[in-house]
Order: structure tokens, then C-alpha cells, then sequence
């Protein structure tokens, strides 16, 4: 939901409260994606949150991008790593 805070309090208790809401995105937030550097082979392409397969993620191949949707997309500052095989010839 919206979050309003006073950013000019001189209270510094008051800051961490308001930047507490920058962490949490609303309901029904739009998809986030994870754009790659390189085209892969989309196969290959493995997602890990917090350290544990993650599969509920889809691929946008307009985009070449992993895309969680706004049920699934990990919490801020999850560590989310996308590993995969580039497609990319050496040629």
C-alpha cells in the first residue's frame, strides 16, 4: 500500500522507518526481469534464490530476459543468480 514518511525529521530513529518502505514493492507490482549479457541457450538457463533452484520464472526472448512475475519475484535484496551456456559462436 502507499507509505508516507518526513524526511526532514531530525529524529534518526525516523530514517530507518522511512526508507522501510522502500523494500517492499505494492500489490500487484509488474513483472521483473532480469536482462542477460548474452544470448543463451535458453535450455540451459538456471535460476537460484538464495541459493536454491529457483523454476517459477518464464523467458522473454524479445527481451532475452528472465521474468518473475509479480507473485513470484524473490524479496528485495534476495541474491538471484541466473547461470546459462551463451549461444554466442566463437567463430
Amino acid at each position: 500500500g502507499d507509505w508516507s514518511s518526513d524526511v526532514c525529521s531530525s529524529d534518526l530513529d525516523d530514517w530507518s522507518e522511512a526508507f522501510a518502505g522502500l523494500t517492499e514493492l505494492p500489490p500487484g507490482r509488474e513483472a521483473v526481469r532480469y536482462v542477460l549479457a548474452e544470448e543463451p541457450v535458453v535450455s540451459t538457463v538456471a535460476v537460484e534464490v538464495e541459493g536454491a533452484a529457483f523454476d517459477d520464472w518464464s523467458w522473454d526472448d524479445e527481451e532475452n530476459a528472465v521474468v518473475f512475475d509479480g507473485e513470484t519475484t524473490p524479496a528485495l535484496g534476495a541474491e538471484v543468480i541466473v547461470s546459462y551456456v551463451s549461444s554466442v559462436s566463437c567463430d
